[in-house]
């Protein structure tokens, strides 16, 4: 859960307006909302597709590897200023990395690793720990942009999705065939 909320997830969504009119691109926010939506939808239907057939690691590798990759390129757009249509696509396109292991992984996960005695509760800790995490990020949010400008809360958010990426490859483990 804490790389799942301090990828940036929250915080870029909840401060989605904001961003985009700091970066000149003036969309009504209920587009922005409705692109982001979109990219979550698109990304939980090929999701549903894809983990079990390249597997849980593979996956979440593949989705922090490419949400750290589209939350650098936004931000070295903020630092060179490239285009002001670029942050809208990484963000579009960060939401479908994000939304293919990120989101969705860690809700399963924490069932599987857990024997029935202990799953509700490990599973209870986990979402409580979860929108905890969430809320710390969206509360310091404003306060890390003030204090780092854009440009350096996406590589911090950048630097989690690569410690994101590196857990998987160590950390994530395929079922034993296992029937919960």
């Amino acid at each position: 859960t804490f790389f799942q909320q301090f990828a940036g997830i929250n915080g870029i969504l909840t401060n989605l307006s904001d961003i985009m009119s700091g970066v000149g691109l003036d969309i009504d926010p209920n587009y922005q909302a409705g692109i982001a939506t979109l990219a979550q939808v698109i990304a939980a239907f090929i999701a549903s597709f894809i983990i079990d057939k390249l597997g849980r690691r593979n996956v979440w590798c593949i989705s922090s590897g490419s949400a750290g990759i589209f939350l650098l390129i936004f931000a070295l757009n903020e630092k060179f200023d490239w285009s002001k249509v670029l942050p809208l696509v990484m963000v579009f396109l960060y939401q479908l990395g994000f939304g293919l292991g990120l989101g969705p992984i860690t809700w399963f996960l924490v069932p599987e690793y857990f024997d029935d005695d202990t799953r509700a509760t490990a599973t209870m800790c986990c979402t409580i720990t979860n929108w905890v995490f969430s809320f710390i990020i969206i509360l310091i949010f404003p306060q890390m942009k003030s204090a780092m400008s854009l440009f350096g809360v996406l590589l911090f958010f950048f630097i989690i999705c690569i410690g994101s990426l590196i857990f998987g490859i160590f950390c994530i483990n395929e079922p034993k065939n296992k029937i919960l």
